[in-house]
């Protein structure tokens, strides 16, 4: 501990010490209050523990994961462009093995199931882009793919500065610079459909 943590945690004991001795025999508000650390420790747990927010990262990012797939097999059938092709098998395989590490990592440090089907909206979103054929299905694949780059770079980088879990934390700070790097990609794919 440095010096100032030191004088802090004991300024803290001796206030404390002050109060309950300055109120004997009734209640004080100050005996209902949270310090600020307090609050920040019940708002998003300790350092290790599982937050609610580790349970949110699950959830957001395995279904994420589960989308990519969707619309990367959609768009390995039915894409006529090589380069959109290719974009949509390297980010399958990326979001397969995401989704594995993921589901190993939830299962054995946070204790639930990474999410196996698609949620409603992501269901409805997906069946919408299956409508589509040609030059359409392909501008509409790569603007999801751009959609998804830029959710999930905020979505990993909350979990990485905020996380609960350490290897959880680990797993969002190794995510963030893939999907950069896939955001330019897309936007170079784009880039060619225009032409």
């Amino acid at each position: 501990m440095s010096g100032r943590e030191i004088l802090v945690s004991v300024f803290l004991a001796l206030g404390a010490a002050a109060c309950v001795s300055a109120h004997p025999g009734y209640s004080d508000i100050g005996d209902y209050t949270e310090t600020p650390l307090e609050y920040h420790l019940h708002a998003s747990g300790r350092a290790g523990e599982v937050t609610q927010d580790d349970h949110y990262f699950v959830f957001r990012a395995g279904l994420a994961d589960l989308y990519d797939i969707a619309l990367a097999d959609l768009a390995i059938g039915r894409a006529t462009s090589p380069d959109v092709k290719q974009f949509a098998a390297r980010r399958r395989a990326d979001a397969v093995a995401d989704h594995q590490r993921l589901s190993v990592i939830a299962e054995q440090y946070i204790g639930v199931p990474a999410p196996v089907l698609l949620d409603r909206d992501r269901a409805l979103a997906r069946d919408q882009i299956a409508t589509l054929g040609g030059a359409a299905f392909e501008e509409a694949y790569i603007r999801h793919a751009l959609r998804r780059d830029d959710s999930a770079i905020a979505l990993y980088t909350q979990e990485a500065r905020f996380g609960g879990q350490p290897i959880l934390m680990r797993f969002a700070a190794d995510g963030v610079p893939r999907f950069v790097q896939e955001r330019e990609t897309a936007k170079a794919v784009e880039a060619t459909l225009g032409r």
